[in-house]
């Protein structure tokens, strides 16, 4: 039985063998391995430094187009990890309660509801440990992320997810962060995945951010 709930701060500790297996396979994959893996507890991972908490103020928050969602998330995600660094729990939750808002909680648990692992939990529990994964995906690049050179898919009609790539570099390799965007009914663009583009991927964004 998986454990966990919205309202508890229990960050996620992954290998980073697990962190690439998390971001290259397929969507439902990762959706259902990054359920199973939030649920345990006691993983040794790695250590990785995380810089400095900026002054507290605002976060980032603009979700009109597939980038600035990604831009979002992703600087959410950074003040997460500064918060466990500087070991701040309630900086985490708050930072964990804005993530939810940012992620496109309807196409998560559609996606991830009625499978026998998730059968047993709310749609507010399947979505809070999907995204605790998140975290431990661009924590090792959390330092070397270029929000200003990530580029974007824009959706189709075969496929209508955006997808936006991010440069990103940690101590002793490169990597390109992969978010999945999706629009909802009231126009806003919010992250359905965070993984990595896989090596050999044939995807070629066509945009840049808007300023």
């Amino acid at each position: 039985m998986l454990s966990g709930s919205a309202g508890e701060y229990r960050p996620v500790s992954l290998k980073q063998s697990q962190v690439r297996a998390l971001g290259t396979v397929g969507w439902l994959a990762v959706a259902l391995l990054a359920v199973v893996l939030s649920a345990c507890d006691g993983r040794s991972g790695s250590s990785n430094s995380v810089p400095d908490a900026p002054p507290a103020g605002e976060p980032y928050v603009d979700l009109t187009t597939p980038e600035n969602a990604a831009r979002s998330i992703l600087l959410c995600l950074v003040a997460e990890r500064q918060a466990i660094a500087r070991k701040d729990k309630p900086a985490a939750l708050r930072c964990r309660r804005e993530l939810q808002s940012l992620a496109a909680k309807e196409e998560i648990t559609r996606r991830l509801r009625g499978h026998p692992h998730v059968s047993d939990l709310s749609d507010e529990q399947v979505l809070d440990q999907f995204t605790r994964t998140w975290g431990a995906i661009i924590g090792y690049y959390v330092e070397g992320l270029d929000l200003d050179r990530m580029r974007c898919t824009p959706p189709t009609e075969t496929a209508p997810e955006a997808l936006v790539l991010v440069p990103a570099r940690g101590a002793d390799d490169a990597a390109l962060i992969r978010v999945k965007c999706v629009r909802g009914e009231d126009k806003l663009w919010r992250v359905a995945a965070v993984g990595f583009q896989a090596e050999g991927a044939t995807s070629q964004p066509t945009s840049a951010p808007a300023p």
